[in-house]
């Protein structure tokens, strides 16, 4: 959702049909819907399945008129953005191999990718008002000084505390871009694990993770540095795994339905092992002014 506004973004699992994209914004009032280029503009090199986003950005509503949209690749290694209106994608390729996309988000027209090769992770610039495919910038990732994640094996078996996922996000109200660090705690099978470059990601855990804590930064652009805020005024934020929702809470019907300065969270949890269902929902509430979590 962007904003204050009704429209999402929709990838249809849909067949493919020439005379109609399987990604298109949709008001969810009226059930208008504004089509986005099709997959079949799509190098076939790059695009091996129907719906090769695994997930989708806008910098704002359909109804402005410079509205880009940028997709993240299942692959974990491709970007392609479009301007509202455009035929075709234009497919964005890391400078290094072995470069793996974590997120995504695109604010002043510009897209920013959050990416790690091996252990390292930054955030790379590039400027959708000029179709460049080439970064512009690397901005410098925030020092972090709590507490250390740590990685414990035993056999197969991994059992990991204080772990780290970073969500890329934006602030429209203050245009702001922001990032936000979730330490978590789970155990996973090594075996089954997913190798992207010189990186191995998670697949399936044994025990559910269990969300620690968030923390938040704002970039500032005018000394080049992320600053940790605990304090978002009036507004509020909604994150999942694939979202990354700022509202103001003034401009909601019934206020008294969300509070200012939380966090809000749902997360989908892959599980393996002995659990009867293959996915689960964490949900809870995260307080950045006192750090304190309820479910």
């Amino acid at each position: 959702m962007f904003d204050s506004s009704l429209w999402g973004l929709v990838a249809n699992n849909a067949s493919i049909d020439p005379n109609s994209s399987p990604f298109f914004f949709l008001n969810t009032v009226s059930n208008v819907r504004v089509n986005l280029p099709s997959a079949l503009t799509i190098p076939q090199q790059v695009n091996s399945d129907n719906i090769p986003f695994d997930k989708m950005v806008a910098s704002s509503s359909p109804s402005s008129k410079d509205c880009f949209i940028a997709g993240r690749f299942e692959d974990f290694q491709h970007i392609a953005f479009c301007m509202l209106g455009d035929k075709s994608w234009t497919i964005i390729k890391s400078e290094n191999a072995n470069t793996v996309v974590l997120d995504i988000e695109i604010l002043n027209k510009k897209l920013y990718v959050l990416a790690c090769q091996a252990r390292e992770r930054f955030i790379e610039a590039y400027d959708l008002q000029n179709l460049n495919t080439t970064r512009v910038e690397v901005l410098p990732f925030p020092a972090y000084h709590g507490v250390m994640s740590d990685n414990r094996r035993m056999g197969n078996i991994s059992h990991a505390s204080n772990a780290s996922v970073y969500f890329l996000g934006k602030n429209l109200v203050s245009g702001e871009l922001l990032l936000i660090r979730g330490l978590y705690d789970g155990s996973y099978d090594n075996n089954n694990r997913r190798i992207i470059g010189q990186s191995t990601y998670v697949q399936k855990f044994i025990h559910l993770p269990f969300t620690r804590e968030f923390r938040l930064w704002k970039y500032k652009y005018s000394d080049s540095e992320w600053i940790e805020i605990d304090n978002l005024g009036d507004c509020s934020i909604f994150l999942g795994d694939k979202s990354f929702t700022v509202i103001s809470v003034n401009h909601l019907t019934h206020q008294e339905l969300v509070e200012r300065n939380y966090i809000s969270f749902a997360h989908w949890k892959d599980s393996s092992g002995s659990d009867s269902l293959p996915f689960k929902l964490e949900v809870g509430i995260f307080s950045l002014i006192n750090k304190r979590k309820k479910y």
